[in-house]
């Protein structure tokens, strides 16, 4: 008995599954078509971007639904209203295949008329702003009403009173609608509230720092007008000084809440609230090059030195050719003005006696400077540079003076990314005098190192041009093999083996005193995934001297394919450069892996 019990109780599931899939069917309409007519300001393609009901999908069409429909047509309502067609109206048509079980919508859309701007005012107590800042708006006269440039004037007009210090000010936009002319006059209602003044400055959150390397950094002081401009520029300088993970200011107001502006002026207490960043970090890398062979770094610092934001820094690199170490004292305010001030202590050698020169190099630098907010940067540099030991091949004079420098590096930088740009200009233009004071080598050096990136479309174009000069004056005689150019490479002339450009003949010293390397074209294409296809066109040189009319019968040109590798954390590259006028006995092309960009 209990077996037939379970059977019929299995037996009555079936076939109320199979009634109620029957049934399923039966209301499984499937939309076949959407037609829309009437639109005559906006694609049909645009207005179905707005629809939930969609067209065939991969092969099978999509459920039709009729409160889908519904809501469908109230969202093409609000769009057209919100673009100013206030008289809008939209019938729709269903009409169903039972046979197919499929569904064909008509929609068919009455625009109506256009609502244009007839006039702006604005409305404030004060006279706070002028009228001329109404032809800085979206919404202008005899235009079409937008309902989102509203909002977006509302907001400008709003920033431009935190900009003058009212940062409690409402700015609200009413329409007067005449229906007759299709004409709407817009009137924004401004409360400006008070004018903000800074009384006491209350800093939180500053534990391990003291409160004078905060105050430093504000832009604003005890009865200062505090505006937006001020606090954003304020809350920078916070996150620039590495110290803060998070930074905030804000005025404590206490206003009603009807935003009563009978107050004109009032001071009012400032918060600074900041949270503190991890002071020690500790950062590390390691790679490859086909000049270099494997490399690494590693680079330690703490930021916070006596708890007034000076800084403690070790760098260290390794590669088969170089290896440099150094340590770092940074001072971020410098004889009280906002001036990096770095002292540095280095010991370097460089392992490169078969195309270059073998040296071992220690010594210290002083220099200050800083970045301005136009992208603009400076330095000023003192270098004394000792040499341990130095040696170059076929070089019958070496001088082992110190170097006793001084230096300027002036640099504009507006790249998009400063490991993958593809848009901005970088230019760096330094120049160094040596041997101003006691016993050094004495010369004058210059360089500049100007690249633009730009885009067409997904394709990223790079131009590059450096060029340098040196000159000896004085007691000097030669300069120091550490001082010299060094072309051709990865990162230069590609056609070339690192470091082996040179007009001299076989067997001289490959180096100069006249330098010009131009990048002429680097074109990055992408491929698939994080891959892009590259070629490029390179030429350059370098002299001893030389006369301008032989600079372009001794330029070298190189040009070739690439490939790149973008991945989050860097560029990996490999180039093959082909020599376009190649000598006897050269080979014809070079081989480059490498990683970042070549400039």
């Amino acid at each position: 008995m209990k077996r037939i019990a379970i059977c019929r109780w299995v037996i009555f599931l079936i076939l109320v599954g199979i009634l109620s899939e029957v049934s399923a069917k039966a209301d499984d309409w499937r939309l076949k078509k959407i037609t829309i007519t009437g639109n005559k300001t906006f694609k049909t393609s645009e207005l179905k971007t707005l629809m939930g009901l969609k067209k065939k999908r991969f092969l099978r069409s999509p459920r039709f639904s009729s409160s889908k429909l519904r809501s469908d047509v109230s969202s093409l309502i609000r769009f057209y209203r919100s673009q100013g067609f206030f008289a809008v109206d939209i019938h729709r048509s269903v009409n169903r295949d039972s046979l197919k079980h499929r569904v064909y919508v008509e929609l068919f859309i009455d625009e109506g008329e256009r609502t244009r701007i007839s006039a702006i005012d604005l409305s404030q107590k004060r006279s706070i702003l002028e009228t001329s800042i109404l032809t800085k708006l979206k919404s202008q006269p005899h235009c079409p009403l937008l309902m989102s440039d509203l909002d977006s004037d509302a907001d400008f007009l709003k920033s431009e009173l935190a900009n003058k210090g009212f940062l409690k000010a409402k700015v609200e936009s009413q329409l007067e609608v005449d229906s007759s002319k299709s004409n709407a006059r817009i009137t924004f209602m401004i409360n400006e509230g008070p004018l903000i003044s800074v009384d006491t400055i209350i800093l939180s959150g500053n534990k391990h720092v003291h409160s004078r390397v905060l105050t430093r950094e504000l832009d604003f002081g005890k009865g200062d007008t505090l505006t937006i401009r001020k606090i954003r520029s304020s809350e920078q300088k916070l996150y620039k000084t590495n110290l803060f993970n998070f930074a905030q200011i804000e005025p404590i107001v206490e206003i009603d809440s009807s935003g009563d502006s009978s107050i004109s002026q009032s001071s009012f207490p400032v918060k600074v609230a900041v949270q503190q960043a991890d002071f020690f970090r500790i950062e590390g890398g390691v790679g490859y090059g086909t000049a270099d062979g494997p490399r690494a770094s590693l680079r330690t610092s703490y930021a916070n030195v006596f708890q007034i934001g000076h800084s403690l820094t070790f760098n260290g690199k390794y590669s088969v050719k170089l290896q440099n170490a150094e340590i770092v004292y940074g001072v971020p305010w410098f004889l009280g003005l906002p001036l990096q001030f770095n002292n540095t202590a280095y010991l370097e050698r460089h392992d490169d006696y078969k195309d270059t020169y073998y040296g071992v190099f220690h010594g210290i630098r002083f220099s200050v400077g800083r970045t301005t907010k136009f992208n603009l940067a400076y330095q000023f540099q003192l270098d004394w540079e000792e040499i341990n030991h130095l040696r170059a091949k076929n070089d019958s004079y070496l001088p082992e003076l110190p170097t006793k420098s001084i230096g300027l590096r002036v640099s504009y930088d507006s790249r998009n990314n400063l490991i993958n740009p593809s848009k901005g200009i970088l230019n760096s233009f330094e120049t160094e005098v040596s041997g101003l004071t006691g016993k050094s080598n004495q010369f004058m050096k210059i360089t500049d190192d100007f690249r633009l990136y730009w885009k067409v479309g997904s394709v990223v174009v790079g131009n590059g041009l450096k060029v340098g000069w040196i000159k000896t004056y004085g007691q000097s005689i030669a300069i120091p093999p550490q001082e010299r150019f060094y072309i051709g490479g990865a990162r230069s002339v590609r056609g070339f083996s690192e470091n082996n450009l040179k007009v001299e003949l076989p067997g001289e010293l490959q180096s100069s005193n006249i330098m010009l390397t131009a990048n002429l074209l680097d074109i990055r294409i992408p491929l698939f995934w994080w891959f892009q296809g590259a070629a490029f066109i390179d030429a350059g040189n370098v002299w001893q001297s030389v006369g301008y009319d032989k600079i372009f019968k001794d330029l070298r040109w190189a040009a070739g394919p690439g490939i790149r590798l973008n991945t989050p954390i860097a560029v990996a590259r490999f180039d093959v450069g082909f020599k376009l006028n190649r000598k006897p006995g050269e080979g014809l092309y070079e081989l480059h892996f490498d990683l970042g960009q070549p400039f």
